[in-house]
């Protein structure tokens, strides 16, 4: 038993004895294995009793610190789960907090494989479900902890090497929702080495967001590992996005923690059991990190290489498809996607201007668009006084002489073309300046923050080119020796005897150095077409049709922009049925903010209708990422006002329509709106204060299906809490629940029976659990709540002087791209 300080520094180490009663063992040594977990204020184990090689039986006790010796063994017994016989080494210990019910904590243990089975503290049958992935392979492993709603064990599998070599293991975090489903799976990865290596402890960090590992290595060192429980979270990935074949999962063999820094902070252990007390800790940490993917050798070509490392390339030719065997791939992004207000990243662009009569109109509308998203613009030209038109939008123009010789320009333009020259172009700006590159018809649709070291994306057609890397969107900071090396080689290439025609510089030169051994580092930052090339540049087409008509596409939170590929699609504004490219070429005016939106439309929420709360503000603030992505949004109260009966309109949901043009909308309203119902509409009848009423609606949704919540109903304090604890099931992880107009409550309610929702919320954010009358019950959402956030109305603000009419609710989990 080793007691470790806060700096993992041993503060001491006693042995555990085996209980007194313990009958000799037939095989082994007793009791091994050991996972001690707190159940009921003491501490117990977990343990594995073998009665041979291969097979044994699991065992719980309870380890006593009351007797002679300084740690015992006691009060054990054989858990013998009824049914079929598993390993009892793969059973892991699960401690549920009292709650519903029972104001006691329940012991249950869960093991891992081909179905997810829990079992009772005597053994009974609580659950049993099959794994939504091939799983067969996961054994043993870790506790089972709390973790954003559900709980997280660390497993292992087992592979054989080709060559017949001792196997190794690797492990992966684990994560089954509320109801015992494995939801949620990380790729697999190891700590210090592919070899032999067991995890068998894990804890949250008392003090912070971390988390504590404890494994072994070769069977003979004893380590800890700490790491942020954001990491994990983010290499979590959602089953329903992974292939379900055990194809798939054995070809991860040699994927590691992608993203993840696992902090190794405790020495090795000594063997000699003598000198237990004598281990010290480390003078510093040693930072384990494993992100990278092996794939290729000298002997693979670029294409071989590529289509191993993004398969998905495959099923170009089927929209649906390639969008969906994509996801877990481009997933792997979300940790470098920087949601807070840190500045964004420069972006860099080249132009020339080749004729004084052209209208520049796909230059403006990019630049533009990027300059909306927030980001800094940088227009480098060797005629940079004939595009001072762009600074009054905020766009930077700057001589290209500062980052290649005119002469050379010249030069490459003459024998060959100016793609041709901005594919060279773009690798010297990046490697002297940094930041983010775009073509100069790459329409922004929202910001883009990343934070990697290098970005490049895909797109879907152009291998028989061996064109399978798009240089359209790159980042990379600055100095970057792999950007060095590409701007050397696309020199090189020019003043060879060939490769002088459009992409041999460009998607072919980065293909191939992606694909060779010196550029294999950057095969970690390859991303699929969805973020930037959606839409293909074989599906041109594709743009003449509405925004609607186009959603296979646009449709996905990976879209950030839109690549108009204007070398073979022209940009032009208008249209009949305003075609896609007509709203790309002006896309302040498709694509105004939510709060420009706002004041168009017959509601509160806008700056100047009613009550003038102007809360599309904060809405434009905490959704504006989701605009492509929106799925379902839920409105209660649309009624302008309470006495209404014949609304002619329902301006909140045509304001939803309008800024989420995929998002389906749902209207709650005490008024029957049916006549509105659409394929993009439906609503329905009910009374917020009424808990059948609102379990009816809810029945009719199923749980984890709705992106927002929006209650704009009674504003009444029960209602609200009532509302808030039966639809906040409704709400996908990661999504926002919005309580409006805190500050006007009806008349009628005791304050005595129930707590302002706004004091009420006030209290679990600052204490996490409410400190006044909470008899609906809404603390026991706690737990579920990532943030609670508060945003005046306006309104309220400038006549009542009050503060916090808004509030926010983000729930927990969720590791999509958005927040």
């Amino acid at each position: 038993m080793l007691r470790i300080d806060s700096e993992f520094g041993i503060a001491s180490a006693d042995e555990i004895s085996q209980p007194t009663d313990l009958p000799r063992p037939a095989y082994g040594c007793g009791l091994e294995a050991m996972r001690p977990f707190a159940w009921e204020g003491q501490l117990w184990s977990s343990a594995y009793m073998r009665a041979s090689a291969a097979e044994g039986e699991p065992v719980i006790a309870r380890i006593d610190h009351g007797g002679p010796a300084p740690y015992r063994m006691t009060d054990w017994r054989v858990l013998r789960p009824i049914g079929a016989k598993m390993n009892g080494n793969n059973w892991l210990p699960l401690v549920k907090p009292a709650g519903i019910g029972t104001d006691r904590e329940r012991l249950q243990f869960l093991s891992v494989g081909d179905s997810i089975r829990i079992v009772g503290d005597q053994g009974q049958t609580i659950s049993e479900k099959p794994s939504s992935v091939a799983a067969d392979e996961l054994k043993g492993g870790t506790q089972a902890i709390a973790f954003e709603g559900g709980w997280l064990t660390l497993a292992h599998e087992t592979r054989a090497r080709p060559d017949g070599a001792q196997p190794y293991c690797q492990h992966r975090f684990v994560w089954l929702d509320e109801t015992g489903c494995l939801a949620k799976i990380s790729r697999p990865f190891f700590f210090n080495e592919k070899g032999v290596e067991f995890a068998a402890g894990l804890a949250w960090h008392p003090k912070d967001e971390r988390l504590l590992i404890s494994y072994g290595v070769a069977e003979s060192e004893a380590w800890i590992a700490a790491v942020d429980a954001s990491e994990v979270s983010s290499l979590l990935e959602r089953t329903e996005y992974l292939f379900a074949s055990e194809a798939y999962w054995s070809s991860l063999a040699t994927t590691s923690a992608d993203g993840a820094t696992i902090q190794i902070v405790a020495a090795q252990q000594r063997k000699e059991p003598g000198d237990l007390h004598q281990q010290t800790r480390p003078d510093s940490r040693l930072p384990k990190e494993a992100s990278r993917i092996v794939l290729s050798g000298n002997a693979k070509g670029t294409e071989e290489v590529l289509l191993e490392l993004a398969p998905f390339l495959r099923f170009a030719d089927s929209p649906h498809e390639r969008r969906d065997q994509s996801w877990a791939f481009d997933s792997r992004i979300a940790p470098f996607l920087d949601w807070g207000d840190a500045a964004l990243p420069q972006i860099h662009c080249f132009y020339e201007v080749l004729s004084d009569t052209a209208k520049h109109l796909t230059l403006i509308a990019a630049t533009t668009s990027m300059r909306a998203a927030g980001h800094p613009v940088r227009v480098w030209s060797y005629s940079p006084n004939k595009l001072q038109f762009l600074v009054p939008f905020g766009v930077e123009v700057r001589a290209a002489d500062d980052v290649m010789p005119r002469s050379l320009f010249e030069r490459m333009v003459a024998g060959s073309e100016i793609r041709y020259f901005s594919d060279a172009f773009r690798y010297a700006v990046l490697y002297e300046h940094g930041g983010l590159w775009m073509d100069c018809d790459v329409v922004m649709l929202r910001p883009f923050p990343f934070r990697g070291d290098y970005f490049f994306n895909l797109q879907w057609r152009g291998g028989h080119q061996g064109h399978f890397v798009c240089g359209n969107v790159i980042y990379a900071e600055a100095f970057s020796p792999h950007l060095r090396a590409l701007y050397e080689m696309s020199i090189e290439r020019f003043f060879g005897a060939s490769g002088k025609g459009f992409g041999e510089i460009g998607p072919k030169l980065l293909s191939d150095y992606i694909a060779s051994d010196q550029g294999a580092e950057l095969r970690d930052w390859v991303f699929g077409p969805m973020f930037f090339n959606a839409i293909d540049w074989t599906e041109i087409g594709e743009f003449e049709k509405p925004l609607a008509d186009v959603a296979v596409y646009l449709n996905d939170e990976r879209v950030f922009g839109t690549h108009l590929w204007t070398a073979r699609n022209e940009a032009r504004s208008g249209g009949e049925g305003a075609p896609l490219i007509s709203l790309l070429v002006e896309p302040l005016r498709s694509f105004p903010t939510l709060i420009d939106l706002a004041d168009r439309f017959n509601t509160d929420k806008n700056r100047h209708t009613g009550n003038r709360h102007a809360y599309a503000r904060v809405y434009e603030r905490l959704l504006s990422s989701r605009r492509l992505s929106m799925r379902r949004l839920l409105e209660i109260g649309l009624c302008r006002i309470a006495a209404e009966g014949n609304q002619s309109e329902t301006p909140s949901v045509s304001l939803w329509q309008s800024y989420f043009p995929y998002a389906e909308v749902i209207g709650v309203d005490l008024t029957d709106f049916s006549q509105f119902n659409n394929e993009r509409f439906k609503s329905f009848v009910c009374d917020q204060s009424k808990l059948e009423d609102l379990r009816s609606v809810a029945a009719k949704l199923e749980p984890g299906s709705l992106d927002v919540i929006i209650d704009d109903g009674s504003h009444a304090s029960f209602d609200e809490q009532l509302t808030l604890r039966e639809f906040f099931p409704l709400l996908a992880e990661g999504g926002w629940y919005f309580i409006e107009d805190l500050d006007w409550q009806p008349t009628g309610e005791n304050a005595s029976e129930i707590t302002l929702t706004k004091h009420l919320l006030r209290e679990i954010q600052q204490h996490g659990t409410a400190r006044s009358i909470d008899p609906v019950g809404i603390s026991d959402l706690a737990d579920q709540f990532a943030e609670i956030r508060f945003f005046d109305s306006h309104f309220e603000l400038s006549q009542a002087k009050l503060l916090g009419g808004l509030v926010a609710i983000r729930k927990r989990g969720g590791v999509g791209l958005v927040r």
